[in-house]
């Protein structure tokens, strides 16, 4: 009963120690204290890079990765001792209060520590989504079975993400970081337990990193606490296993490193420009819809540096920093090259994106949803008043002087990137469910604004004793807590007794079935020659055995494929020659449930235009895909058939169907 809770606290100490060794290699400056906050923050960027390698030459198997975390653990354990002796021979600072006489401090990190606690248990037991319907449901039936599960335990099998060019989500969600920490979570827990990822390990960074981000604004360790409470406040929503706190956490420790004074020599400048690329590219390794706001932060950041201080170097710095990301990234983006055709999904390319090669059931960007209903919850009006609120500040010389320079620039750029990304996801996902894409944006620019308020409120009232901006930190936070009260009362009123009340009443729905679908799978594997290609179109394709046969998952039928394209849109037999024409013979089809997408009143409704050209496109091209595959049944081969799933051999003409499995080794 307790692994369940010591594997991810222990996957996140290698975190932290693999953050320490990034950290001391890159000469992180602030105290050892906010360094060790931002340590499992950092441990993401050193474990993006490092699993980048491992992933290229095929070492990230289960083995690798079960010692990297034994390695990672042992560097922090070797790291703690170590740190106090260098802290003991620091000359001591001005005497100050002790953490023990701070009521303030004792009672919000009493608060705060119980809600870390509460949603790190309650993520044990999370399922994808709280909507009706899906209360019950602990994996996302499409985003996660069909691809995000499928990249973890493919990673586990064969050390490798592999080549899957049919994999939508496997090119356009985000590269492989969030991938990688799926994988080490399943080398001892169930599937259903990988939501502690996310929500569980990735929340307990993000509120470190917060955390750390008020300690270099030079804010008091209670106001930093404090600080906590903007990610426990906001809710972030479930709705499948891919990175969202976790892209959270590396986006907070980008601004927090670039809360640095002014760098001194040329040496320190490139230090930094070093750190500032290596967590740049581990923000953008985790999550796609990452990539506008760390990018436009970082290019603010720099521009406004150079601006405020007068420092060309700065430019040349900023240089240095994209060409480290960039650096840092390479692995990833040759591996993607090699599967996708594109080396970063959309910036670089649309690979084998169905956009491409212009088959398509609709035209493309022709469509926005309505925007008013998001302003409140995405972040239209809050980044805009938090943005021309900064900005007075600093146009005004007497306050202006008030703020550090670097936090002068750092504040108003991620603001101004919270305020821009609405408009930027809003135009090219077209998705309705918007607010989950901007949360991550909505928490960084939240705090940071926070930060600077209270920065300046502090600086205040040290030339202005009886101003009333002393009391702007108690208001900043009670302001906080209500306006994001309908997030807050959900998650802790609503979500977390849904949650405990699932683990305590027993196990999940899916717990204790795997074995019995594992078989089901297995013994239609069978059917195909070991070595084979095999193209699958199922409900659990991984518990497939990606060491036997090469396997392709589909999981928007023509929405990403090889050239040029496969023409979902021009009936069976094109299909038919399409597959063969790249050597995949063999097809593996749930026909009973239709992969979980089938064309009936839950799905259906995703052929309107309230939801977007995207969803259109992507359920046109599904409940085509299972027409042909309607006809290929009647005419392939059937090499096996359990009663849901079946394996047709497309180049051998249609038999009488198997309904057992073979007794293949």
């Amino acid at each position: 009963m307790l692994l369940p809770l010591l594997w991810p606290l222990a996957l996140l100490a290698a975190l932290a120690g693999f953050g320490r060794l990034a950290q001391r290699l890159l000469r992180a400056t602030p105290t050892l204290s906010t360094q060790f906050l931002e340590a499992p923050a950092w441990g993401l960027a050193a474990i993006s890079l490092l699993g980048s390698i491992a992933n290229l030459f095929s070492l990230a198997g289960r083995t690798p990765l079960l010692i990297a975390t034994i390695l990672g653990i042992l560097l922090l354990l070797l790291d703690i001792p170590l740190s106090l002796r260098t802290s003991r021979s620091l000359p001591t600072a001005a005497p100050r209060r002790p953490a023990s006489r701070d009521p303030l401090f004792l009672l919000l990190t009493a608060i705060v520590t119980l809600l870390i606690i509460l949603r790190f248990t309650s993520s044990l037991f999370a399922t994808f989504s709280t909507a009706p319907g899906f209360q019950d449901i602990v994996l996302n039936p499409h985003d996660d079975m069909h691809s995000y599960l499928v990249s973890a335990e493919r990673l586990l099998q064969t050390g490798t993400l592999g080549h899957d060019p049919f994999n939508s989500r496997l090119m356009m969600s985000s590269l492989g970081t969030q991938h990688l920490l799926n994988a080490a979570l399943l080398i001892l827990l169930p599937e259903d337990r990988l939501h502690v990822v996310d929500s569980g390990m990735g929340l307990i960074a993000l509120c470190l990193a917060a955390a750390a981000l008020a300690r270099r604004a030079k804010l008091s360790r209670a106001l930093a606490a404090a600080l906590i409470l903007v990610p426990l406040s906001l809710q972030f929503f479930y709705v499948n296993i891919s990175a969202t706190i976790t892209a959270a956490a590396a986006l907070t420790v980008l601004v927090s490193a670039a809360i640095e004074e002014s760098p001194p020599t040329p040496r320190a400048l490139l230090l930094w420009s070093l750190r500032l690329g290596f967590l740049l590219a581990s923000a953008c390794a985790l999550k796609g819809t990452m990539l506008f706001p760390a990018c436009f932060f970082a290019f603010a950041l720099i521009l406004l540096r150079t601006l405020l201080e007068r420092r060309p170097a700065f430019l040349l710095a900023g240089a240095g920093a994209l060409a480290a990301a960039i650096l840092c990234l390479l692995p990833w983006m040759l591996w993607q090259y090699q599967n996708a055709g594109t080396p970063l999904y959309p910036i670089l390319g649309k690979g084998f994106h169905a956009t491409a090669f212009g088959i398509l059931p609709f035209p493309n960007l022709d469509y926005l949803p309505e925007p008013a209903a998001h302003f409140l919850r995405t972040g239209i009006i809050a980044p805009a008043i938090l943005l021309a609120i900064i900005l007075l500040i600093l146009i005004l010389p007497r306050t202006r002087r008030l703020i550090p320079r670097p936090l002068a620039a750092a504040a108003p750029a991620i603001v101004a990137a919270w305020l821009l990304t609405w408009p930027v996801l809003a135009y090219s996902t077209q998705m309705i469910d918007l607010p989950r894409y901007i949360t991550p944006t909505t928490c960084v620019g939240l705090a940071a604004a926070i930060a600077f308020l209270c920065a300046f409120a502090l600086s205040w009232q040290q030339s202005h004793p009886r101003s009333p901006l002393r009391s702007l930190p108690a208001a900043a936070f009670a302001l906080l807590l209500l306006c994001t009260a309908a997030d807050w009362s959900k998650v802790y009123f609503i979500i977390l007794p849904s949650d405990f009340s699932r683990g305590l009443v027993g196990p999940h729905p899916t717990r204790g079935q795997n074995d019995a679908l594992v078989t089901q799978i297995r013994n239609l594997q069978s059917a195909v020659p070991p070595g084979q290609p095999l193209l699958v179109y199922l409900a659990q394709p991984a518990f497939l055995n990606f060491t036997r046969n090469p396997i392709y998952v589909i999981d928007w039928p023509g929405e990403t494929s090889p050239p040029p394209g496969m023409p979902v849109y021009s009936g069976p037999d094109a299909v038919r020659n399409y597959l063969l024409a790249h050597h995949l013979r063999y097809l593996a089809y749930a026909y009973r449930t239709k992969a979980n997408f089938p064309p009936d009143q839950r799905y259906l409704p995703y052929l309107q235009p309230r939801y977007g050209n995207i969803i259109r496109r992507q359920t046109a091209g599904a409940f085509a895909f299972q027409q042909d595959l309607a006809t290929l049944e009647k005419t392939s081969r059937t090499l096996y058939n359990d009663g849901t799933n079946e394996l047709l051999d497309l180049a051998s003409p249609a038999t009488h169907p198997t309904t057992s499995s073979p007794n293949f080794p």
